[in-house]
């Protein structure tokens, strides 16, 4: 018979994290599961300013530790239990799944975000693939466990559909943001533009291999570039601008990965073409913040447009010049209504005409598709617990 007591027994839990979505998810589960569980934090690159480290320690690795070195970390720390996030591209997240799994540690995977399953848990190395499957995957719903499970092949009864706790915690925050709402006036119209992280070294570098934005030869394999759709965007707003000389303040948000040198030519290419128009570039400001404080919202393909129609905020997806045989839509928050998707220019600049008239608008809005945003952490903790007991 297991006990109460046997339950609540304190395990060791060692987090890791590169990839900025995962570190969101990740730092919202160890502030609740530290309040019955030793944490060890092991978060790096663009996912440290998501652990809380007022209130707890973080290993400060490099994404580039070496093997033998996170090796001698976990050992010393002696974990029950790994949990990682579920990146793309780094070999930080991948490297601690491998140690897990050679040394006998039970390991959760965490996937945020509707695409390239797959991906996540391989790496190209030497011409080869390397899988980093662990033994448990979270992930968000029942769409995205059918998807994972087949482009992967990943066992079905250790595929756990625990909700998507970022978008649960920003519903939550919206909600009492709403409730607390400032009434001053605002003059201005607010258009933030959220980009992604196809450019994420200098010059316009990306990554390369598997998961990466770029084919063989270079190109977008969406048909379009960050710089390209923002251009787009600013060159139809100063067109539609010119007649209603509308106060505008156009804010850039970068992505946490991204490379911000292929996107600040842009704004200043057009800088003084409309001086109604005020051009920023916001590296420290939060998405919630600036979607709460926004009339209308832009990007491709980032979360943050679906965290805008939570907000309940217009959010369009601008994909002009994607190729709609050769390539999905990168925009999941399409797929539930939270977007709409934009791929002409007359869209674009209708989208634009009607907004800029009509701050609050709702001509291109549709029906939103059910999307679950409650108790996904309530349902993650108490599942990482279970695992723990059951692996006592």
């Amino acid at each position: 018979m297991i006990t109460k007591n046997k339950y609540h027994k304190k395990k060791r839990i060692i987090f890791f994290c590169d990839d900025p979505a995962g570190g969101v998810i990740l730092g919202i589960i160890i502030k609740e599961i530290a309040k019955d569980h030793d944490v060890f934090p092991c978060f790096t690159g663009p996912s440290e300013k998501y652990i809380d480290k007022k209130n707890f320690k973080n290993n400060n690795l490099k994404p580039n530790t070496s093997v033998k070195k996170l090796e001698k970390l976990i050992l010393k720390i002696k974990p029950n239990l790994m949990i990682t996030a579920a990146g793309i591209y780094n070999m930080y997240e991948h490297n601690a799944r491998l140690i897990a799994k050679k040394n006998k540690i039970i390991s959760i995977a965490i996937i945020d975000y509707w695409c390239e399953y797959s991906s996540r848990f391989q790496r190209k190395m030497k011409n080869t693939l390397q899988y980093s499957y662990p033994d448990w995957v979270f992930i968000m719903d029942k769409k995205s466990k059918k998807d994972f499970l087949i482009e992967t092949n990943f066992e079905d009864n250790k595929t756990f559909v625990s909700g998507s706790i970022n978008l649960e915690a920003i519903f939550k925050n919206f909600v009492l943001r709403k409730k607390y709402k400032n009434s001053k006036k605002n003059n201005n119209i607010i258009i933030t533009f959220f980009s992604d992280a196809f450019f994420t070294q200098k010059n316009r570098g990306y990554e390369g291999g598997i998961g990466t934005c770029f084919d063989k030869n270079g190109k977008s394999i969406f048909g379009y570039t960050p710089d390209v759709i923002l251009d787009l965007i600013i060159e139809n707003l100063l067109i539609i601008n010119k007649n209603l000389k509308k106060k505008i303040k156009f804010i850039i948000k970068p992505h946490p990965r991204e490379s911000i040198d292929a996107l600040v030519p842009i704004p200043y290419k057009f800088n003084k073409q409309d001086k109604n128009i005020k051009f920023y570039i916001e590296l420290n400001k939060n998405s919630e913040n600036l979607i709460f404080s926004s009339d209308l919202i832009f990007g491709m393909g980032s979360v943050a447009l679906f965290e805008a129609g939570i907000a309940s905020k217009p959010s369009f997806s601008v994909q002009i010049g994607i190729n709609r045989k050769k390539i999905y839509d990168p925009c999941i928050s399409n797929y539930f209504n939270y977007s709409i998707k934009v791929d002409t220019k007359s869209k674009l600049k209708n989208i634009l005409r009607e907004y800029l008239i009509n701050p609050k608008s709702r001509k291109y809005l549709k029906n939103k598709k059910n999307v679950n945003l409650s108790n996904a952490l309530s349902k993650t903790i108490k599942k990482i617990n279970n695992i723990l007991l059951t692996n006592d």
